[in-house]
């Protein structure tokens, strides 16, 4: 049977990475192939492919619908990635023998590979209805839920895999990032501790241990992390751009700029890699080469939206580049990533909800010891002593004293660094917010994608970004004169008309 895995790198997924068994079973033909069949399958389970194949394509030869041929085939083909050829073989016996569930199950693995989600996500299900027992399929089809970011049924899956397994370290680790992507990298740490019980010499579970320690700001302990998958697997790209990524938080930019290199040179089209190696050189002022690998990721990834963020973020240290720069890139950003804004019904309030202050949120992935943060504490205290109602939804896993005193002063504090912006816009409109603040726009941790959706009736973008965010589903900038000049207006954006909604202001 085959088995395959996933393991999270930096918010993007891991080089998948499956094997395959074969059993003493199989099912077609008669008595004539049984013996040369029962040969074929020790000949695989002795790692001797070759001759393996040879006796399959014999035994085909002899009898073209022997359903045990065609799916060992099949998993031959899985195993030395020619998932397109496995797809047609495992297909072939599937329709000679539908009811086969280890069949299914391999199938899902050469339509995942592929990038067919859905089609594999179906096949793992149908494995599931014939056998409900099947530990592996469980595995893998909450992988393919995983990707289709239903994580909370994937960890439901992972559970029921290991309900059934106890001892499945690829399951352990599944569900270890399964839960990092909920925003629970805590929870996700135990479960990787777990899988290196059963396999210490697990590289991806070390490296994803490592993205757990680095959402805890454990910073050095993740480094030791990275350092052991490297050591177990020297080419391992992922983890030598995680290593890359830690060393950053440390401040050794020459080193982590080095190690991008390296992933690179281990694979050269890592978009994730240089999304990273640009932000190490303009971190070092080198700007010119940073927005170059930024331009290399989108080059690869048209859709990478972080690479294009950054590369927008950029612009505002190039000599020479102005507001109406500034603004072009913007529209382009939000044409791509955000599209038109969701259309916005005002609330219907009483004369009673009229006469009080609005409700408030305000997203960042900055509530903490940063200059955004140091400088937004003071005006949300403010807000609390003056009486007002307002959520902090705080896009960022680590929290320190400063997050402490945002706690303090809101209403209530809602994570949403776990969330997809589906989840966490209706988390806003439950909340009943009325008014959200942006306070990242194109910095680190923002949450633009977010606001694209309209998820409040009024939304404002202020303090964390000095420039326009583009969008037509901001209304608008809060700003003095000094940060934007009355004849700059026209290089802001902002949606037209502006609403006109009655929140008691």
């Amino acid at each position: 049977m085959v088995k395959f895995l996933t393991s999270s790198s930096g918010g993007e997924a891991m080089n998948r990475r499956q094997k395959a068994k074969t059993a003493k079973t199989g099912r077609g033909g008669g008595a004539a192939t049984g013996a040369l069949f029962e040969l074929a399958q020790h000949q695989h389970q002795a790692g001797d492919l070759a001759a393996a194949e040879g006796l399959y394509r014999d035994i085909l030869a002899q009898d073209p619908n022997h359903d045990g041929a065609l799916h060992y085939l099949g998993i031959l083909a899985c195993q030395i990635g020619r998932w397109e050829i496995a797809e047609a073989l495992i297909g072939q016996a599937l329709a000679l023998c539908p009811d086969h569930a280890e069949a299914r199950n391999n199938l899902g693995t050469a339509l995942w590979q592929q990038g067919k989600t859905a089609a594999a996500a179906a096949e793992f299900a149908r494995a599931l209805t014939l056998k409900p027992g099947y530990a592996e399929a469980h595995n893998n089809f909450a992988n393919t839920l995983k990707e289709m970011a239903r994580l909370s049924e994937a960890v439901d899956h992972y559970r029921q895999a290991l309900s059934l397994r106890a001892n499945y370290p690829e399951a352990l680790n599944n569900l270890g990032s399964a839960l990092q992507s909920l925003g629970r990298p805590a929870e996700a740490i135990a479960h990787y501790e777990q899988a290196l019980k059963l396999r210490a010499n697990y590289p991806e579970a070390h490296n994803n241990f490592g993205n757990a320690l680095l959402r805890l700001g454990r910073v050095a302990e993740a480094v030791e992390r990275y350092r052991q998958a490297l050591k177990l697997r020297p080419a391992y790209a992922e983890a030598r751009n995680n290593l890359g990524g830690a060393l950053v938080h440390l401040g050794r930019l020459g080193e982590a700029e080095a190690c991008f290199e390296q992933a690179l040179a281990a694979k050269p089209d890592f978009a994730g890699a240089l999304n990273n190696l640009g932000g190490a050189l303009q971190q070092q002022g080198r700007m010119e080469e940073a927005a170059a690998r930024f331009g290399q990721a989108l080059a690869l990834r048209p859709d990478y939206e972080e690479a294009h963020r950054n590369l927008i973020y950029g612009l505002l240290y190039r000599p020479g580049i102005g507001l109406a720069e500034m603004l072009e890139a913007a529209r382009r950003w939000s044409a791509r990533h955000a599209g038109p804004p969701a259309p916005v019904v005002p609330p219907a309030l009483s004369a009673a909800a009229a006469a009080r202050p609005p409700r408030i949120g305000f997203v960042s992935g900055d509530f903490r010891e940063h200059v955004v943060g140091r400088l937004a504490v003071p005006a949300l205290e403010a807000l609390a002593r003056a009486g007002w109602d307002f959520v902090c939804y705080a896009n960022h896993p680590i929290e320190d004293g400063l997050t402490a005193r945002f706690r303090a002063s809101a209403s209530a504090w809602r994570p949403i660094h776990g969330l997809t912006d589906g989840e966490a816009a209706a988390l806003i409109r439950a909340d009943g917010i009325e008014i959200l603040f942006d306070l990242s726009g194109y910095t680190a941790d923002g949450r633009l994608t977010l606001f694209a959706g309209k998820p409040a009736p009024l939304q404002v973008t202020w303090l964390g970004y000095p420039a326009t965010t583009g969008m037509t589903a901001m209304d608008y900038l809060l700003a003095d004169p000094v940060q934007v000049p009355p004849e700059s207006d026209g290089y802001y954006t902002w949606s037209t008309p502006r609403p006109e909604i009655r929140l008691g202001l």
